[in-house]
């Protein structure tokens, strides 16, 4: 299963301040994200609600659906390896 990284600087963890999504993060998974860090706390995903989205997608990935979610996971696994570049050790 493919994975993907975000990094989030000090800096950005200011109140008020919202990280940037890589652009290489699948737009199903920014937009929970976002959903997320509403400044907004009552439009935010309880807990409940994150937790059955991710388990819907797992599940999705486990028995490799043909869905929206799992296209973008295979996508932005493609893109981070193109991105890759490989280095032979010194």
């Amino acid at each position: 299963m493919d994975s993907f990284l975000i990094l989030i600087r000090g800096e950005d963890l200011k109140p008020g301040k919202r990280p940037i999504i890589p652009t290489h993060v699948p737009k199903l998974v920014a937009e929970l994200i976002n959903k997320c860090l509403n400044a907004q706390p009552n439009k935010r995903p309880t807990s409940e609600e994150v937790y059955e989205t991710i388990n819907i997608w797992y599940s999705e990935l486990l028995k490799d659906e043909s869905t929206a979610f799992v296209a973008q996971i295979k996508k932005a696994g493609e893109t981070i390896v193109d991105n890759v570049e490989l280095k032979a050790p010194n």
